[in-house]
C-alpha cells in the first residue's frame, strides 16, 4: 500500500521559490560579510571568512536540493506548470524582483553622489560591487519572504472566520 500523497508540481514550485528566497538571503548575507572584510583586519576578518564559507555551504544546502529535483523528477509534461509565471508566489517574486531592482539603483545613485568623499574613495570597486549585489539579494529575498508571509496570514485569518 502506498502511503506517500501526490503534491502538485504548483505546489512544489512554490516551496522551490520559497527555499531560493531563503538562499538569496544567506548569499547576501554571505557578499555583506566580504564586502565587510574591506574593512576590517585580524581576527574578525577570520571570523568573517569563516562565515562566509558556512553562509555558500547553506545556499549549496539550499539549492542542490532543488536542481536535483528538477533533473530527476520534474515530468516533462508537467515543466509548462513548475515555470508558469500565473501563480501567487511567481508574481510576488517578480513584485519582489521589481523592488530590488529599484532599490539597487537608488543605492548606486547614493554611492555615486558621495563618491567624492575622502573615505569612500579609498575602497576598491570590488568592496562597492559587493555591497551592491548584498543589497540587491537582501531586498529581493526579504521583499519576497514578506509579501509571501503576509498573504500566508491573511489566507489563515480568511480561512478562521469562514
Amino acid at each position: 500500500m502506498n502511503t506517500q500523497q501526490h503534491i502538485p508540481t504548483a505546489e512544489i514550485a512554490d516551496r522551490h521559490r520559497q527555499r531560493t528566497a531563503v538562499a538569496f538571503l544567506a548569499m547576501a548575507l554571505m557578499y555583506l560579510a566580504m564586502a565587510a572584510e574591506h574593512l576590517v583586519e585580524g581576527i574578525v576578518g577570520e571570523y568573517l571568512e569563516v562565515g562566509i564559507i558556512g553562509m555558500a555551504l547553506l545556499v549549496l544546502a539550499l539549492l542542490l536540493p532543488v536542481a536535483l529535483w528538477k533533473i530527476r523528477k520534474l515530468p516533462g509534461s508537467e515543466r509548462h506548470l513548475y515555470f508558469s509565471s500565473d501563480g501567487f508566489t511567481a508574481q510576488t517574486l517578480s513584485q519582489a524582483l521589481r523592488a530590488s531592482w529599484g532599490t539597487t539603483l537608488v543605492t548606486i545613485i547614493i554611492l555615486a553622489i558621495f563618491s567624492d568623499n575622502k573615505y569612500l574613495s579609498g575602497l576598491s570597486g570590488e568592496f562597492y560591487l559587493q555591497l551592491v549585489v548584498a543589497i540587491m539579494l537582501g531586498v529581493v529575498s526579504t521583499a519576497f519572504l514578506v509579501l509571501n508571509g503576509r498573504s500566508a496570514r491573511f489566507g489563515l485569518e480568511e480561512a478562521a472566520s469562514a
